[in-house]
């Protein structure tokens, strides 16, 4: 067989496994849609179709008012993806290439940092609508330099994050009668901060910090500064500050901008608001506590997410820990001895019940379903073994609750399209108790201890309430009624007392109804919030989650409703919202892929070929909700003048996942003599099967690759004296791969490095002639690394990688594997081509200085952190996260013959600084030295970006 029609039947096959097939979000059973709206065009798959139109009125709404506050509409129709793939509320928004909106479908937890909506769409609406309005704001030299090669140069994209995300909050709140603006819980936070001294800088927001609430503090500050802003200049600020600085060609002049336009730096007015903000803090805090603050003992002490307390039938507490530091795990306080002991570690976490016996729990956690789906399901946990038992399967069942008879649970459960519903499960099965009604949302189902009745939290757009549904009649009615977040409803072993968390007066206390005499209850009175309230089997302690500036803790106090005062009668003071719901129902269509998957930009790009410097252009596309993706390079050599290209194509919409690429170019002969150059063309199809499962992943991927090395002219010198070098034979590689990969390696929050599990990879290379090549070859790699937490120290780990391959045959004398040192890098072109160096090699010795047909290495990693920085330069786009340093010992050898004589070891040490680049780059910067000890060892010096093995 010829090679050209080789390469010619595989071009065939790689059209007929991209052909389009029907359209689908990862499962390829759901069909996808389209409508289309004067501004908007909203994609979904099937099942969403309501909350589609919804969405579509709402996106219609927000442009009618945000327009004009913004003063800029975007000149294409946005693209809006709506999916409910997922049980995480979120949303996402850019203008880069495009403007885009995605949506998810879910509602958010009932203490998420989302809690305070009338309609919580609405709000996801407004705010990434907002992020595209200002972002899509270009003028100027960057608006010119956008027409000639697409919407790449976005100003507005590279300022801080408490600015864009500031903003975004900001309108989301201005929009309506809630939003994070007016959030009891982002006044909590920043309350802590400045009751405990902990305040965050604007360095902070402007980066990426590691103390709670992390990722949460450009958001909070951005806000809260952004509203003083306003309040003091006018909400029309933030339209002349958008489009001065998107019309910027010079970035970053954040504060020469803010000058321009407000008279005063960004710093100054963080100094201004800070001011003012202290002053408030200080007045509230001097009020609270003449009325005499709740005296609680803490329980545990290490933040962030900690709670979920509950008492055992013998009286001791058990509670989650999860703070960043480790894997989450139940903690037991025991309040005779005053201890808190290890009791048992969990795999994954979220809202648990106790059994009656004690002996074991119900746990709700979010893990792979199905394959295409991260569902939030039900498990029963062995508290003894630890082991997990699946009680549900796609349920999407969360906050669960247990019935005095040990068999009947109860839970919240989302039932698609972002409705909820109370379900029950007992011998008799699984059925829904109540549907709440559509816009509404249930939370945190409690039964009472006769097991008569369901106390839960609903969400209505006039506010949360704590509602009882009588599961006899099917009766529901109000506890509460208000404008106020009415939560984490909570009884008595009695059932008289239902207690509660509330923020009606603007600070989260606890509160208590008399189910018996009907009156309302103050139970704390706390600076900072209470929430969760959960009372002794004695009735004699109530335990509930507080909150302090390192996150949530729990506590215990005595529980004594005799010293309980009747709550104020008091309600929260929000403005009503205008109505923006219409009953506007717009046509669908079958979603039509190749209208967004067409090229949007076209780049300049700078390389080399091994005879010098190389020009070219690269471009790609996807299609708005991600079914299809392909990239393009291609260039000339300007002193080779030899054409190169790299075509890459891969779908999302099949399981497995299919992908193929083409490419040419020319390469240096590895090998060869000094100067050799050979064309190699590939053409490649691959088929990935990934899947995840609690904190594993595994994967195996399907290669196919024609290589094809044909000869190129270059001038050979050989030594009168010196051997005759080898000239590699030209022909056509055909390969099959099969890769197997495995992973449950963690790395937690406030790690420097992932600190236990193993991560494990197999790859079968088979070069056949029966494959429709020329040449003949087999090798296996195997990579295997192991990850080991010190115990003397918190966050020391010790890394192990061992990695090593064997082959037979050749590609035409071809070596099969290289090895050796990283070589000097330079940090800021890795930045700007997004490069990054995994640290895997044999340092110490120069890049590729050893090749065979076989490879061994293995680095030894000891790893640990130095200093925990958190700070920036002012608004700099720089923010130092945290220095750690290792210390290495590698040894390896590439040979065609491996002698344990011949490895060749080094050792070293790097200073490893994790830092925020550019407002938006989260990585690494390693300074190494290594001193190869072996023959061919250098010392050498080594700048890279990103992160070790």
């Amino acid at each position: 067989m010829s090679k050209t029609p080789r390469l010619a039947a595989l071009a065939a096959l790689a059209l007929l496994f991209l052909s389009p097939v029907p359209a689908s979000a990862w499962d390829p059973s759901l069909r996808w849609y389209s409508l289309e709206t004067p501004h908007f065009v909203v994609s979904y798959h099937e099942g969403l179709g309501q909350l589609a139109q919804k969405a579509a009125r709402a996106l219609e709404a927000a442009h009618e008012r945000l327009v004009p506050a913004l003063g800029h509409a975007p000149k294409e129709r946005v693209q809006v993806v709506v999916t409910d793939e997922t049980d995480s509320a979120n949303g996402s928004a850019t203008a880069f290439l495009r403007p885009e909106i995605h949506l998810l479908a879910v509602p958010p937890d009932s203490r998420s940092e989302l809690n305070d909506y009338e309609d919580y769409l609405w709000n996801l609406v407004t705010h990434e609508y907002t992020h595209v309005l200002h972002l899509d704001e270009i003028g100027g030299f960057p608006a010119l330099v956008n027409s000639l090669v697409g919407q790449l140069w976005i100003p507005n994209n590279v300022q801080p994050h408490w600015f864009i995300e500031g903003l975004a909050v900001y309108e989301e709140s201005a929009l309506s009668g809630s939003g994070r603006e007016r959030s009891s819980l982002y006044d909590m936070y920043l309350r802590a901060e400045v009751l405990d001294g902990t305040f965050f800088e604007l360095d902070d927001a402007s980066g990426y910090p590691t103390r709670w609430p992390r990722g949460a503090v450009p958001y909070l500050h951005g806000a809260k500064l952004l509203e003083y802003v306003a309040n003091r200049f006018g909400p029309e600020a933030f339209r002349r500050i958008s489009r001065d600085y998107g019309s910027q060609a010079i970035p970053l002049a954040i504060n020469r901008t803010a000058r321009a336009q407000l008279g005063k730096s960004w710093l100054e007015l963080h100094e201004d608001w800070k001011e003012q903000l202290f002053d408030e803090v200080e007045q509230l805090s001097e009020r609270l506590s003449a009325r005499g603050l709740t005296e609680a003992r803490l329980v545990s002490h290490s933040g962030d997410t900690t709670g979920e307390p509950h008492y055992l039938p013998d009286g001791r507490l058990l509670y989650l820990e999860d703070n960043g530091d480790r894997r989450a795990n139940l903690r037991l306080f025991d309040p005779q001895k005053g201890a808190v002991e290890p009791f048992l570690e969990l795999t994954g976490s979220g809202p648990f019940a106790l059994a009656p016996d004690g002996k074991s729990a119900v746990i709700s956690a979010i893990f792979n379903w199905s394959l295409f789906y991260d569902y939030e399901d039900l498990y029963r946990l062995d508290l003894k073994s630890g082991s997990m038992t699946r009680l549900t399967g796609g349920a999407r069942a969360t906050e669960p609750d247990v019935g005095q008879d040990g068999k009947t649970i109860v839970a919240a459960r989302r039932i698609g399209g972002g409705r909820t519903a109370l379900m029950r499960i007992d011998e008799s099965g699984q059925r829904d108790l109540y549907q709440a009604p559509r816009d509404h949302v249930v939370f945190t189902p409690r039964l009472s201890p006769d097991g008569k009745a369901v106390a839960f939290s609903e969400q209505r757009p006039e506010g949360r309430d704590i509602r009882l549904l009588d599961l006899a009649s099917g009766e529901v009615r109000d506890l509460t009624r208000d404008r106020a977040l009415d939560l984490d409803p909570a009884f008595d072993p009695s059932g008289r007392w239902l207690l509660f968390a509330s923020d009606r007066s603007g600070i989260y206390n606890l509160y208590a109804k008399d189910l018996q005499g009907g009156e309302t209850y103050q139970v704390t009175n706390v600076l900072t919030g209470a929430f969760k309230p959960a009372v002794s089997p004695d009735s004699k302690e109530l335990a509930f989650v507080t909150y302090s500036s390192r996150g949530y803790d729990v506590a215990v106090m005595p529980f004594e409703p005799e010293r309980w005062r009747l709550a104020p009668t008091q309600d929260l003071e929000r403005p009503k919202p205008e109505a923006w719901e219409s009953t506007a129902l717009y046509p669908t269509h079958d979603y039509q892929p190749w209208k967004t998957l067409l090229p949007r930009y076209w780049l300049p790009s700078f390389g080399a070929d091994p005879r010098g410097a190389a020009l070219g252009l690269v471009t790609g596309g996807s299609d708005v909700a991600g079914h299809y993706d392909w990239s393009l390079s291609a260039g000339l050599g300007l002193e080779s003048l030899q054409p190169y290209f790299d075509l890459s194509v891969g779908e999302n919409i099949t399981y497995p996942l299919l992908s193929a690429g083409a490419s040419s170019w020319l390469a240096s002969i590895p090998g060869g003599p000094q100067g050799a150059i050979e064309r190699q063309s590939t053409l490649s199809l691959w088929a990935s099967f990934p899947y995840s499962w609690r904190d594993l992943s595994f994967g195996a991927t399907l290669g196919y690759e024609l290589r094809r090395y044909d000869p190129f002219p270059w001038a050979q010198t050989i030594e009168p004296d010196g051997p005759v070098p080898f000239i590699p034979e030209q022909g056509l590689a055909s390969t099959a791969i099969v890769g197997l990969s495995f992973s449950n390696a963690q790395r937690f929050a406030n790690a420097i490095s992932a600190e236990r599990g193993q991560s494990l990879s197999l790859t079968l290379r088979a070069t056949r002639p029966e494959l429709g090549g020329d040449f003949s070859a087999t090798s296996i790699e195997a990579v295997f690394a192991k990850y080991l937490l010190m115990p003397w120290a918190e966050h020391h780990a010790l890394a192990l990688r061992l990695a090593g391959a064997t082959g037979v045959g050749d590609l035409g004398q071809r070596r099969l594997f290289s090895l050796g040192g990283i070589g000097i890098r330079d940090p800021l072109i890795d930045a700007l081509n997004l490069r990054t160096s995994t640290g895997v090699a044999l340092r110490g010795y120069k890049p590729g200085a050893f090749a065979g047909n076989s490879y061994v290495l293995g680095n030894f990693e000891y790893r640990f952190p130095l200093w925990l920085q958190g700070f920036g330069p002012w608004t700099f786009p720089l923010y130092l996260r945290r220095l750690s340093g290792a210390l290495f010992c590698d040894v390896g050898e590439a040979a065609n013959t491996l002698t344990a004589k011949k490895l060749r070891p080094s050792v070293g040490g790097e200073l490893r600084d994790e830092i925020f680049l550019g407002y938006g780059l989260l990585t690494n910067v390693r300074l190494g030295f290594a001193r190869g000890l072996g023959e061919g060892g250098i010392s050498e010096w080594y700048l890279a970006l990103g992160g070790a093995f």
